[in-house]
């Protein structure tokens, strides 16, 4: 959690981890105040069509149920965006989305270690809902 923290410079943040009933999951509801404000699903590997289908659908099932546009998917190589049942999903490699949010230059060398905790953040899943990440 500490990561995210760093990650997004501001401790008024708190992030979250949802699944629904059907047991479609998001990996990280960023919520400032009462406030749902981002969806970031972490899909690094989605070059498979039946694995990006499972993760565009979970990320669009908790867009509505949020009611937020866009969703943000976390990739390794991917930049590119998408309409999905009038839902806009925004693809970014963890790169470059990296280097937006700290708005400069990120060393390659350092995106190892990063990639490794954002992908390994220890979460508690939800039988439905959302929880607070540990």
């Amino acid at each position: 959690m500490r990561f995210l923290n760093l990650l997004f410079r501001n401790g008024d943040k708190e992030f979250y981890y949802w699944r629904d009933k059907a047991g479609k999951e998001v990996d990280f509801v960023v919520k400032e105040g009462l406030k749902v404000k981002e969806l970031i699903q972490a899909c690094w590997g989605i070059g498979e069509e039946k694995t990006e289908r499972r993760e565009v659908r979970a990320l669009i099932k908790a867009m509505g149920e949020f009611k937020l546009n866009p969703g943000l998917a976390i990739t390794e190589d991917i930049d590119k965006e998408v309409e999905v049942d009038g839902k806009r999903i925004v693809y970014k490699p963890l790169r470059e989305w990296l280097k937006n949010r700290y708005s400069g230059s990120f060393p390659k060398s350092s995106l190892c270690t990063f990639t490794i905790s954002f992908i390994s953040l220890n979460v508690i899943p939800a039988s439905s809902g959302y929880s607070k990440s540990r």
